[in-house]
């Protein structure tokens, strides 16, 4: 669905430059938009702060 629909994942630029963020169940998924298709970074449980792991 993320793939079809990048526009539905919100802007997180503080933690992650041109990054998004999009929740999936009990994980939010964080990708870029590239051109033509999305790149996932990482995929963090709900207990997981990504401001640790996005350096």
């Amino acid at each position: 669905m993320l793939a079809d629909n990048p526009g539905v994942g919100r802007s997180c630029n503080e933690i992650y430059p041109h990054g998004f963020y999009f929740p999936v169940g009990k994980h939010t998924a964080y990708f870029t938009k590239e051109n033509g298709f999305i790149l996932v970074v990482a995929v963090l449980g709900q207990s997981q702060l990504p401001q640790k792991h996005f350096k």
